[in-house]
């Protein structure tokens, strides 16, 4: 639950956080796909936007993401997220993956 609430939270400030043609800064980015890396592993339902996230990079370049993944920023808030997710059990974090699914 707490996992969809702060997804959810992040794709609502999208609008906030431009950057150039990235529609989240580099922190958020690395959040996303933080939480994305996990629940594709729980859930094959979000394989698919994982691999092509348009839905959260807007009109970003190749190039342009993939700065904003060697930033400082991305790094650390994926590494915090991943940190924070492999903390929950197996049932719960599966769950809050396919409540997420199941929200959509």
């Amino acid at each position: 639950m707490k996992l969809r609430m702060a997804f959810s939270a992040l794709v609502l400030s999208l609008p906030g956080l431009a950057s150039a043609d990235l529609a989240l800064s580099s922190a958020a980015l690395g959040q996303v796909e933080g939480i994305l890396s996990f629940c594709s592993q729980k859930n094959p339902k979000l394989a698919s936007i994982k691999e092509s996230p348009t839905m959260f990079v807007g009109k970003a370049t190749a190039d342009e993401l993939a700065q904003a993944r060697k930033s400082d920023e991305y790094k650390s808030a994926y590494e915090l997220i991943a940190a924070e997710l492999a903390k929950l059990d197996e049932e719960s974090g599966t769950k809050a993956c396919a409540g997420f699914v199941d929200s959509k």
